[in-house]
């Protein structure tokens, strides 16, 4: 454990770029620590490519030792992301490219091979930009479509449509709210009519400078509202 704290403590100086976020458990019932998350970041040169190297730390999956390590960038005009989970032992690789206009992107892991693959473009409709993104999950055997668009004066609506191959068949939609509350302060708001639920969230990058402050508050018809609390700072 002794060696693997002084792993910890000695990445900020190897990698050089740090985040961390500390965050709270539900105040409303009852102010408590939650986790601790951190990334350090280093940007390499591979095969004269730019590319970042990221390790993440998660205090409550491992707590004596990295959680992920990723590796991302792009060659010949293909995006990649390299991932390995430490505690699964499992890597992952995505790949995306743009063509004609869409981002295409395939999804895959050393345990399942290839699970994922999507298209995502846009197109007009009515005077509206409309968002769509068709994926197909090869694991789950299911097909979904999102479609989103911003409706004006800071709403946007986004609307979800689910298949699987065996005929079962989902839908839903939830719309959003953003605004500013002055230099420094955004508000983001949520709703889904379906499931009568919601989520506001006020970020603060005034009050403390250098350090991000996010209030997040849920709410469940029936159901006690949710705040938690995050701190995010870089060094």
């Amino acid at each position: 454990m002794m060696a693997s704290n002084l792993f910890l403590l000695s990445l900020p100086a190897v990698l050089g770029g740090l985040s961390a976020t500390v965050s709270s458990s539900d105040l409303a019932s009852g102010p408590a620590f939650g986790n601790l998350k951190a990334t350090w970041d280093a940007d390499l040169t591979m095969a004269g490519s730019k590319a970042k190297l990221s390790l993440l730390y998660d205090l409550k999956a491992k707590k004596d030792f990295i959680k992920e390590a990723k590796l991302a960038g792009a060659l010949k005009g293909v995006g990649y992301t390299l991932s390995h989970a430490i505690g699964k032992g499992v890597t992952g690789l995505t790949l995306s490219t743009k063509q004609k206009g869409h981002t295409l992107k395939a999804v895959g892991d050393s345990s399942d091979k290839l699970t994922q693959v999507s298209a995502k473009g846009s197109a007009s409709v009515g005077g509206y930009a409309i968002d769509y993104e068709p994926v197909y999950s090869l694991k789950k055997k299911s097909t979904k479509l999102t479609l989103s668009a911003a409706l004006g004066g800071g709403v946007s609506a986004t609307g979800v449509v689910t298949a699987t191959n065996a005929g079962a068949f989902s839908s839903g939609c939830d719309f959003s709210y953003d605004a500013s509350l002055g230099e420094g302060r955004e508000l983001s708001a949520s709703v889904d009519p379906a499931a009568k639920s919601g989520e506001i969230e006020v970020t603060d990058t005034a009050t403390e400078p250098g350090a991000t402050w996010v209030a997040q508050m849920s709410l469940a018809m029936g159901e006690k509202p949710g705040l938690t609390l995050r701190r995010s700072v870089k060094f």
